[in-house]
């Protein structure tokens, strides 16, 4: 058993990548880890993407209530300066002076509304009446002239004011304390403007009425006016300050619901709305830290998983190679010694059996090869002795017919005469065929060994055909197959030439390309019909042999194709009673 385990990791650390083990844990992974990380990132998009629609309708909806409760004071404001303004007293105000007399009924009516204002809406730091005929502002009890009074940082902006809605600002009381956000509502009497009712609210004191009535806190609103300056906040710095200050991607011109935002450095969900009153907006930046922390827990806990998923997988890699390796150890012991083998011990018909049986027939098998081999290896000697014996024919050939030409040139007086150049060139062709082994030759040694070939056709068939070779240079220093021209010159003169008799003429081309070289031997003899010429290009690519009249072409074309692959070869073209051409091509390779 302890040999089994030390096989185990001894593979495992031998074949590494290969192993069982790796390949079992490969496969774990992909079958476990990769279907939960597609899930897992389809759940973590739906998260986040939930988690951010969530988000955005929290801050909306926070921003809206605000809205709501925030434009429902400013309203009260604006309907009690609107009744302030239509009262009798303040009627009279506007256009006299006799409302400077503290007896007068109506100073008293005027005086107990702006006294209570305050005292019912904490949010109310004061009210004031300002009569521009008078030139006086009255304050709780008390009157003074304008220029007198000291809270006249409004005045300005009274003046400016030019329609019956009034205007929003923020300020600092006495540019001091408190932060003010000052309703100025003009008062308008036959269409002209005689003084306004001033509401001055406390921005804190509002922020906590609204805090109050909607949320425990709101540290992320704001309210600014229609130029962007904060005029409620959490925080008082940021009270009159401009929004694109503390956000600078923000700016009144561009102001949008639910975009997100930077701001040194941090990021901020920020959702802006208008108010239904004095052009103002909310603002609501909430920091995305609180996303961020969801969408952190959410990726610790796949990471998690996926780290157990992966222990589970190491684990089960592990099981699997345990018992898959046992009936491979097993295998390679028969392998090691198949006679050991006891069959014995396998107690049912499965797998191993079958493989071990199999095994056993293969090794019995080879061991019958292994002898037939050995046997077939003594006939190859005893086949090479009479190869041995066989060469001594050649030689005696070329000595026969270099006997022949000396008796020829003796019998003509010492002269060269047809019978002697016949023989010089069928001498020349076999040593040429028969005495070299090499399979590849130069095209000027291929040319050489046709000529002479040409040399015993025309001595034999005299004026029937003429021969006209046609070479590009250059081509002398690349190689073909060896002995390639001649059966197909041979080829065209006997099935194409001497059919037709006389006026023959025999083409040799050769043309060197890019790639390779193309030879074609073309005739005018009698040609063939379509079918045949079909026929003959069909079988120069057959792998079999054929045995044929055109068998020479086959022979070619079959070295060829052997030799440089399928890509090369022969083909013909022919046309019936105006002859054929035979093209050949090799591949563009100098010989070595």
């Amino acid at each position: 058993m302890m040999n089994f385990k030390e096989n185990i990791f001894r593979n495992i650390r031998n074949y590494k990548a290969h192993s069982i083990f790796v390949k079992c844990f490969v496969l774990e992974i992909i079958l476990t880890l990769l279907p939960f990380l597609i899930v897992s990132g389809f759940y973590y998009g739906n998260v986040k993407k939930s988690a951010w629609d969530q988000m955005i309708l929290e801050n909306e909806f926070l921003i809206y209530e605000v809205r709501d409760i925030t434009d429902t004071i400013l309203n009260e404001c604006d309907m009690l300066c609107t009744y302030i303004a239509n009262t009798d007293a303040v009627q009279m105000f506007m256009v006299n002076d006799w409302f400077s007399e503290k007896e007068a009924g109506s100073y008293f009516e005027v005086d107990d509304l702006l006294k209570g204002i305050p005292l019912i809406y904490g949010y109310i730091d004061s009210v004031y009446v300002y009569s521009e005929y008078n030139s006086r502002i009255y304050n709780a009890g008390r009157w003074s002239s304008a220029a007198e009074f000291r809270d006249k940082g409004w005045l300005e902006d009274y003046k400016k004011t030019d329609n019956q809605y009034g205007r929003v600002l923020a300020r600092v009381k006495n540019n001091n304390y408190p932060y003010l956000i000052t309703v100025i509502k003009p008062v308008i009497i036959d269409k002209e403007k005689k003084g306004a009712i001033v509401f001055n609210i406390n921005s804190s004191q509002l922020y906590k009425s609204v805090s109050s009535t909607s949320l425990d806190s709101l540290p992320t609103i704001y309210l600014t006016d229609n130029d962007g300056k904060v005029l409620m906040s959490g925080t008082d710095s940021d009270f009159s300050v401009n929004i694109s200050e503390l956000y600078p991607d923000i700016g009144s011109e561009n102001l949008s619901v639910s975009e997100l935002k930077n701001s040194a450095g941090d990021e901020f969900l920020v959702s802006v709305i208008d108010s239904g009153r004095y052009g103002l907006k909310y603002v609501n930046a909430t920091p995305m830290e609180e996303y961020a922390g969801k969408i952190s827990r959410m990726l610790l806990q796949i990471v998690l998983i996926l780290f157990g998923l992966l222990i589970l997988s190491l684990i089960f890699a592990l099981c699997v190679s345990v018992v898959v390796y046992k009936p491979v150890d097993e295998i390679i012991a028969v392998i090691d010694d198949p006679e050991s083998f006891d069959f014995a011990n396998v107690r049912q018909q499965n797998e191993l059996k079958y493989i071990v049986s199999n095994i056993l027939s293969h090794v019995r098998a080879n061991n019958e090869m292994k002898e037939e081999l050995e046997r077939r290896l003594g006939l190859l000697k005893q086949s090479q002795i009479g190869m041995l014996q066989a060469q001594i024919t050649p030689h005696f050939l070329y000595n026969t017919l270099e006997t022949i030409n000396w008796m020829a040139v003796d019998a003509a007086g010492g002269a060269d005469n047809e019978v002697s150049c016949a023989v010089t060139s069928l001498a020349r062709l076999l040593r040429d065929t028969v005495s070299s082994s090499d399979y590849l030759v130069s095209i000027d040694k291929e040319i050489e060994y046709t000529n002479n070939y040409i040399d015993i056709l025309e001595l034999r068939y005299g004026d029937m055909f003429d021969v006209d070779w046609d070479i590009e240079s250059g081509m002398g220093k690349y190689s073909v197959v060896k002995i390639c021209l001649q059966p197909v010159i041979e080829n065209a003169v006997y099935h194409g030439l001497k059919p037709k008799g006389r006026d023959g003429l025999l083409t040799i081309r050769g043309k060197l390309f890019d790639e390779y070289i193309l030879f074609e031997i073309e005739d005018n003899g009698v040609g063939m019909e379509p079918w045949q010429t079909e026929q003959i290009n069909d079988r120069l690519h057959a792998r079999d042999y054929i045995n044929d009249k055109h068998i020479g072409l086959y022979n070619v074309s079959r070295r060829i194709r052997i030799i440089y692959g399928d890509e090369y070869g022969l083909y013909v073209t022919s046309e019936k009673g105006k002859g054929t051409c035979v093209g050949m091509t090799f591949p563009k390779l100098v010989i070595e």
